[in-house]
């Protein structure tokens, strides 16, 4: 997600540079960025809930 995440923000250099840019490729790029946040945080919640039980 950092390379992402990252890569998001080099985009936003991009354009703060005045750079050409579309503005669909803004739109995927932040439904990926929060798709792939969606994710991570709930592989962690997941994972710390694995941690919390007792292995009977």
């Amino acid at each position: 997600m950092t390379i992402k995440s990252g890569g998001f923000a080099l985009f936003g250099v991009h354009i703060f540079l005045g750079n050409p840019y579309e503005m669909r490729t803004v739109g995927a790029m932040t439904v990926r960025t929060v798709f792939w946040i969606f994710i991570s945080i709930s592989l962690m919640k997941m994972s710390s809930d694995k941690k919390n039980r007792l292995i009977l």
